[in-house]
């Protein structure tokens, strides 16, 4: 490495480590294919490096992000707090990470947010209820994006949801 703020990169973890870029990325993504002894020395290149990977190109690579985005009304809600809190550790313990923006209840906002979500690589998108525009619906199907609506259900709809179905529960009273 050149200077001391620089970023280092995966040839720096190599050659501190005495191996191959190879060995390297296939003890950070595979760890157990490689000897212990040679993982222990890339592994400690790693910690005294500060190496961490680059998620672009790593994302590149596996042409998969592992990011669900979330786009919730509002964030002064608990309900809302409480609900992402168990997506994101259920998310967490199946290798995703979890990107949350708020529309502030305003359509506009939110479909501006998913198109944010899905250029910066979510595989997935939550969305509180089922109203918003055709258009929006329209993108997401065209972009293959798998959307799941939450906090509201309709036996209805094409699209997965879960939560209450409003319009069954005022029937029955």
């Amino acid at each position: 490495m050149s200077t001391s703020h620089s970023i280092p990169t995966l040839d720096d973890v190599a050659r501190a480590a005495g191996v191959s870029t190879a060995t390297v990325s296939r003890c950070l993504n595979a760890g157990d294919k490689v000897s212990k002894p040679t993982r222990d020395k890339v592994m400690q290149a790693v910690e005294a490096l500060g190496y961490t990977p680059n998620f672009n190109a790593r994302a590149m690579a596996a042409r998969r992000t592992h990011t669900i985005g979330a786009i919730i009304p509002t964030m002064e809600n608990a309900i809302f707090a409480r609900g992402l809190q168990a997506f994101q550790e259920t998310l967490h313990d199946h290798g995703y990470n979890l990107l949350v923006s708020s529309s502030a209840y305003r359509p506009e906002l939110e479909a501006e947010q998913i198109r944010a979500l899905v250029a910066r690589g979510a595989e997935g998108l939550l969305l509180i209820g089922y109203e918003r525009e055709k258009a929006v619906y329209d993108y997401l199907d065209r972009r293959g994006i798998p959307t799941m609506l939450a906090w509201a259900y309709r036996s209805d709809l094409s699209r997965s949801s879960v939560g209450f179905d409003n319009r069954a529960s005022m029937r029955m009273l």
